[in-house]
């Protein structure tokens, strides 16, 4: 959270006083009014500090992503013990709703992420946050607009793909009662990174804590008890989007988190199209991860039940191991754009740094999770030893990339906050489109690995995005490339 404007570090310094903690840091402008002046040379922070100060960060950012998918995973599997269509139409309709609406969600707020952290490094008052907001709010509700259609009308496309008509149809009502619902969800983000921004981290979490509390007996009642299925099922997770979204509303009401919000200003209508750019990148850079997945699952699915089985339990071990990484990347964002904001340079390296090396650690770490206890994390999903089997011989390859896998987010969590959103963009657009899918395809089909040629093919992709990642980070030329995005980001 911002507070008022205290003396530059630089200043303390020079009169003898202790090293300012990172919570100073945190909560005040960096830089006077003198203007940007960006500093190649000495730190403020040591290694150790920055390292605890990303680790406090993404652990908070990651509880939240987790308790979030917990409340989709929590009605898939309540509804699914209906039974296998019940059980198809939520699974199939949330991952329409993960492949269109979600990433305009997540991946419109590194905008937010990115800009906000610059302003509040370079001292540029909490008003220019709230006036973000806004451009997120306006730009996203026209962005969702086409997806709302889309989600209305979405029968006749899914007949065109050979799906069933009962679940084609059974869809489509349930992607359309989830419309509104998607509009909390939407909203609840934008104001969860409105706090962020403003260094807030905890209420996110907390509230998505309570929800998730309330969310498994409110599906059970609303399913089982009240017979209300899949419909019922969608209220209660539909309601809890909404009630997260209100509880952040309270709190930043009731908190010093308002005085970032002067009020409705036609000034969010400024520069919004370069606003928009930055979105639809961040969308793109996101998105292409998922969809990329997304496909990889339906390669898998057309081989058979057990390969897609199979595929079910690396793919869902894997998401859940990712969300840290994910949570560093936009911890890292968020401290390096307020550091380069500062005229921090040399300290925004070493942040970046820092985060590398954490996310180089969890991904060891990871690596040996799913080597080591490949057979037992197998054995939670199923009990069907053949395809036990089959996915104890694909973790390896699911291995593999987890420590490329989190230098790709960390790395492009660095690239958002100097103003690189678009070469983040690309890298995952080439690794994924480009290596993974095509790749895959010959290695699955044509050469006879099945799942685990897809997952070969993920693993070359991913290795090579977060090398070609860390390398533009580290070859960057930092206190050249940060006047400029300091520069550019007063047009936003």
């Amino acid at each position: 959270m911002i507070g008022s404007r205290e003396q530059n570090v630089c200043a303390i310094a020079a009169h003898g006083q202790s090293e300012p903690s990172v919570s100073d840091l945190e909560t005040s402008p960096l830089l006077g009014d003198a203007g940007y002046q960006p500093k190649e040379d000495g730190y403020i922070f040591s290694f150790g500090q920055e390292l605890r100060h990303i680790i406090s960060a993404s652990t908070t950012i990651t509880a939240g992503y987790f308790l979030q998918q917990s409340l989709q995973l929590t009605n898939i599997f309540i509804v699914g013990r209906l039974g296998s269509h019940e059980l198809s139409v939520v699974a199939f309709g949330f991952m329409i709703a993960t492949c269109t609406a979600w990433p305009l969600a997540l991946g419109g707020t590194t905008a937010i992420d990115s800009i906000g952290s610059l302003e509040r490094g370079k001292g540029g008052g909490k008003s220019h946050i709230g006036i973000l907001l806004q451009r997120y709010l306006i730009t996203v509700t026209a962005l969702f607009i086409p997806v709302a259609l889309l989600w209305f009308f979405s029968a006749s496309l899914l007949l065109q793909l050979h799906i069933s008509p009962d679940l084609a149809y059974d869809t489509q009502t349930f992607l359309r009662y989830l419309t509104p619902f998607a509009v909390g969800y939407i909203l609840f983000e934008a104001l969860k990174k409105f706090l962020q921004c403003q260094e807030i981290r905890a209420p996110g979490t907390i509230i998505l804590l309570i929800a998730s509390l309330i969310n498994i007996p409110l599906t059970y009642i609303c399913v089982h008890v009240l017979h209300g299925g899949v419909a019922g099922g969608l209220m209660a997770i539909g309601s809890m989007y909404w009630l997260c979204a209100l509880l952040t509303l309270v709190y930043i009401s009731a908190s010093n988190a308002s005085q970032a919000w002067d009020g409705w200003s036609k000034d969010s209508l400024q520069d919004l199209g370069l606003f928009a750019r930055a979105v639809l990148f961040g969308i793109v850079s996101i998105g292409a991860e998922w969809w990329a997945f997304e496909i990889i699952t339906i390669m898998a699915g057309t081989m058979g039940e057990m390969e897609a089985a199979a595929q079910a339990i690396v793919m869902t071990t894997d998401t859940l191991l990712a969300l840290f990484p994910f949570g560093v990347g936009i911890a890292t964002t968020n401290r390096v754009a307020g550091l380069v904001g500062a005229g921090h340079i040399a300290q925004a390296k070493r942040s970046s740094r820092a985060a590398s090396l954490l996310a180089s650690i969890n991904g060891v770490i990871a690596m040996l999770v799913l080597s080591v206890f490949r057979r037992p994390i197998s054995r939670w999903y199923t009990t069907d030893p053949k395809v036990i089997e089959m996915a104890v011989a694909v973790f390896p390859w699911g291995a593999a990339f987890q420590v490329s896998d989190g230098l790709q987010c960390v790395n492009a969590g660095t690239l958002r906050a100097v103003g690189k959103v678009d070469l983040a963009m690309w890298i995952n657009l080439a690794a994924y489109y480009v290596v993974a899918i095509p790749l895959a395809s010959i290695l699955a089909f044509q050469c006879g690995l099945g799942v685990s040629g897809l997952w070969i093919s993920l693993a070359i992709a991913l290795t090579l995005a977060g090398v070609c990642e860390l390398l533009l980070v580290n070859c960057m030329k930092w206190t050249k490339l940060s006047s400029r995005v300091v520069e550019d980001s007063s047009g936003y």
